[in-house]
């Protein structure tokens, strides 16, 4: 009987522990898709922007854990940092979140309908993932890049930088300072 009830008890556990994989995995997914169509609606970056993205793929979109602690009863999610990946990837990444929630306001600032993106913040913690492979050497970290040795950068198969990753100035407005104004 003991043993039955032990054997129950693991079971839930590891149908948890599935269940919180899976909704990560799900809101990973969602993240990457909802960045892949933001930098399809903005023609002066899609091609730059649409490239880091599809570059990146979903392995290279960071994981989040929640946290359904305080926070008004909102879930927080916090990154699991990648320090592997470029601050200028990352940085385009964020901007990309930013320019979503923009596209999310009609004029006047009026919401559209739909579910909004869940409220993601810097962790402490970092991703246990390996890097993405065959990525160009400035989606790397230099630093951490540089660290590597002979043998793990030839399996990274680092390629040529083929774009710049330089944010113009303009889209950094548009995407920041425009929705910082909002949430004053």
């Amino acid at each position: 009987m003991k043993a039955q009830y032990r054997q129950l008890h693991q079971d839930k556990t590891i149908r948890k522990d599935r269940k919180a994989l899976h909704r990560r995995r799900q809101r990973k997914q969602e993240l990457y898709k909802r960045r892949l169509d933001t930098a399809y609606q903005y023609t002066e970056i899609k091609d730059r922007a649409v490239r880091v993205v599809q570059s990146l793929g979903l392995d290279g979109m960071s994981s989040d854990e929640s946290d359904h602690e305080g926070h008004s009863g909102e879930a927080t999610y916090h990154i699991l940092d990648k320090d592997w990946r470029s601050r200028h990837v990352t940085a385009w990444l964020r901007m990309l979140d930013a320019l979503h929630l923009r596209l999310r306001y009609s004029g006047e600032w009026r919401t559209t309908s739909g579910a909004w993106p869940h409220f993601r913040t810097s962790g402490l913690k970092e991703s246990g993932k390996p890097a993405v492979r065959g990525l160009p050497t400035d989606f790397y970290s230099r630093n951490w890049y540089q660290a590597q040795s002979d043998f793990m950068k030839g399996q990274l198969k680092a390629v040529k930088p083929s774009i710049s990753l330089e944010i113009s100035a303009e889209y950094t407005k548009s995407a920041f300072v425009d929705i910082a104004r909002f949430y004053r």
